[in-house]
């Protein structure tokens, strides 16, 4: 499998990685209200237990449908998720740290109980009608290990086939220089792609994502730096691969030395071309 930019992104609003990696506006808030579900989940039943406070037996069918609609929709066993969750985010140590400082004889355990099973219940309503992701959510680790391989995968597939292959970012239009972005018939747009390094033919510095209303749908997150990304180009200057990178290091060592790159604005061919 390809990483490609329009299927994998880092997901800005939870710190676990997911195979959907450009996640449309409704997969992320599928992966909230499975986080919502959990922890709340988790709430109701410390609560009940550290404070002898019984779950009302009208409330099971609820209790057990909530971790059956995390792993339907998060396409994962519970037991991964709640791993994912606990290793790579601090919501689980935080949730533990409040329940830690919990009174139970100074608290209506009851009215705290209905309380939580309430809100436990919203958040399963809107799991239960949220999207079901396109692929399942994987941890950190899971997609590092499989870094390597799918660049190499990417190049073995797309170099012949490309004009240009290049290293370089996608970038909010604000980080754009504001001379470049004026120059261009499409300078309202969102997203900008800059190309730092690269091989076979070189090509402009700068180039505008036409498809603008694509990239608003698909990238709602990306951070002030940018995204790192392989390009490989046709002649017409459609970019019709991006691989999400890690560094570019690994990308270097498989193609050796750029054969041209950008510094300050200016073109440099290390190599004929």
């Amino acid at each position: 499998m390809i990483i490609k930019i329009t299927k994998y992104i880092w997901l800005g609003s939870l710190a676990f990685i997911s195979l959907v990696h450009a996640d449309s506006r409704l997969e992320t808030e599928a992966k909230t209200y499975a986080v919502e579900v959990y922890l709340l989940h988790q709430q109701v039943k410390v609560v009940s237990d550290m404070c002898e406070e019984p779950i009302p037996e009208s409330s099971y069918p609820l209790m057990l449908k909530g971790p059956k609609l995390i792993a339907e929709k998060m396409r994962i066993s519970l037991q991964n998720f709640e791993e994912i969750l606990r290793d790579e985010t601090d919501y689980v140590t935080n949730l533990k740290e409040r329940l830690d400082e919990y009174d139970c004889l100074f608290r209506d355990n009851k009215l705290v109980l209905e309380t939580l099973i309430k809100d436990y219940d919203m958040a399963v309503f809107r799991l239960d009608i949220a999207a079901e992701l396109d692929e399942p959510i994987i941890s950190q680790k899971e997609w590092s290990s499989g870094y390597d391989n799918r660049i190499k995968e990417a190049i073995k597939e797309y170099y012949e086939e490309a004009y240009v292959v290049a290293l370089g970012v996608l970038l909010k239009r604000e980080f754009v220089p504001s001379d470049i972005a004026q120059d261009s018939l499409y300078s309202t747009n969102k997203y900008w792609y800059r190309f730092d390094k690269g091989w076979k033919s070189s090509i402009s510095e700068y180039l505008v994502e036409i498809n603008s209303y694509f990239i608003d749908e698909k990238l709602e997150n990306v951070p002030d730096e940018g995204l790192n990304l392989l390009f490989f180009v046709d002649r017409r200057n459609n970019i019709f691969e991006m691989v999400a990178l890690e560094n570019e290091e690994s990308v270097i060592e498989k193609l050796s030395n750029p054969s041209w790159y950008y510094s300050n604005g200016e073109l440099t061919v290390s190599q004929r071309q």
